[in-house]
């Protein structure tokens, strides 16, 4: 599926928050937030988008349509950011579709490393597509200075922050599962996977997110949890290995994402 742009699209920029406006009405807005005080040690940012009501921004894998958010950080010499860390995203099923992505809010976390430099400020570019029956680009720059908040917005950083932090998943070290041997069956010229698993805790999982595979194509109408077992369908676009690596979130009943990632061999067939 093709993305179709619109072209009244119109971007504002501002030193905080930009904004998105589509036949005047805002439709994204983003903002840089800190509870940190100073550039001494390592501290959180959160790149948090304000999203219209029925439009929505993609997760980083998008599923069969969109495009992740994109960000560059401008930062100081010597000044590092860690790699993104996205909240657990909703499935979203339209007509032949299924996509990932976050409805009215989300907020993106990373961590800033200073070095050498006492800062003046740090700075990213984003860039995202945003949809509802049809999707439109939005661009915009956002800084923050956290030696010039004052405690009252640090205050309220923080408490969004620690909201937000709660919506990640948990990492593989917690993945409250064991997957046993995938089982793969060719039909036509796609393949079906099914890689049973057993549950450590009391967790039930009703669905999973998958990532991007390199050199697999995936049917995401196929994805899902039946019976213990990751099902989908998909397409080897030959790598020549004979196998994947599938990662991706497993979603329990009660919302909650665990970080996985398993093997899936396909040189029997």
């Amino acid at each position: 599926m093709k993305y179709r742009f619109i072209p009244f699209l119109l971007v504002f920029f501002s030193s905080q928050v930009s904004s998105q406006t589509v036949k005047g009405v805002q439709i994204v807005k983003a903002e840089l937030l800190s509870d940190a005080s100073d550039y001494s040690k390592p501290f959180t940012v959160g790149i948090r988008f304000e999203i219209e009501p029925d439009w929505y921004l993609y997760w980083k894998n998008p599923g069969d349509s969109g495009l992740p958010i994109e960000i560059e950080w401008i930062l100081p010499a010597g000044w590092t950011a860690d790699e993104l860390r996205h909240p657990v995203p909703q499935k979203m099923v339209y007509e032949n579709t299924v996509s990932y992505g976050y409805k009215k809010e989300v907020v993106l976390l990373t961590t800033i490393t200073p070095k050498g430099s006492s800062g003046g400020g740090i700075k990213a570019k984003l860039d995202w597509l945003v949809c509802e029956k049809s999707c439109v680009r939005g661009k915009a720059e956002v800084k923050i200075d956290v030696k010039k908040m004052s405690e009252a917005r640090r205050a309220d950083a923080k408490r969004t922050l620690d909201q937000w932090k709660n919506l990640l998943p948990f990492a593989r070290s917690e993945n409250p599962v064991t997957f046993q041997k995938a089982v793969a069956s060719m039909q036509g010229a796609g393949l079906n996977v099914e890689i049973p698993f057993q549950t450590k805790q009391d967790v039930h999982i009703v669905d999973f997110f998958p990532s991007s595979v390199k050199g697999f194509l995936i049917d995401y109408r196929t994805v899902g949890v039946k019976n213990n077992r990751i099902v989908f369908s998909g397409t080897d676009e030959g790598t020549g290995t004979g196998e994947i690596f599938l990662s991706g979130l497993l979603i329990g009943a009660d919302g909650k994402g665990y970080e996985c990632s398993v093997p899936v061999k396909f040189s029997s067939l």
